[in-house]
Order: structure tokens, then sequence, then C-alpha cells
């Protein structure tokens, strides 16, 4: 299965919900106006020092698969 990984340094960045949208290039690619995956759900950052709902940790990563995605043989 093909995969990218984006890696955003929130650094200085204002808290806030910052909604993602990857955009990716594929070279020889017949159809390129569908190369993009926007996240359903934002992304969400606290001011330095607050804590997180529910009592999750702090960092982390997440994963999201692309539901045009419809590889041969794996039932969906």
């Amino acid at each position: 299965m093909p995969a990218e990984t984006i890696q955003w340094d929130t650094r200085g960045v204002k808290p806030g919900e910052y909604k993602i949208r990857a955009e990716f290039y594929v070279w020889g690619d017949a159809s390129p106006f569908d190369n993009f995956l926007d996240l359903r759900e934002p992304l969400v950052l606290l001011p330095q020092g607050t804590a997180f709902p529910s009592g999750e940790r702090d960092g982390g990563a997440a994963m999201v698969r692309d539901p045009r995605y419809k590889p041969a043989g794996i039932p969906q």
C-alpha cells in the first residue's frame, strides 16, 4: 500500500483548530486532480501547559486511509 508521512513542527503556531489537506505530485499520473487527502477531523493545538481532554497524553500520531483507495483482492 502506498504511504506518505507528513510531519508538522507546531512550535510557534497559534493554538486553535487546523484543517489538514495533503496534496501529492505523482509522476506520470493520468488523473492528477485527485491526488489529495482532506482529514475529516481538524487538528487541535492547545495552548502550552493545557491539560488534554480525557487525560490523553501529549504528542502522538494519526493515520488516515483514503476512502477512495480500494486495493485489489482485499475485502473492504
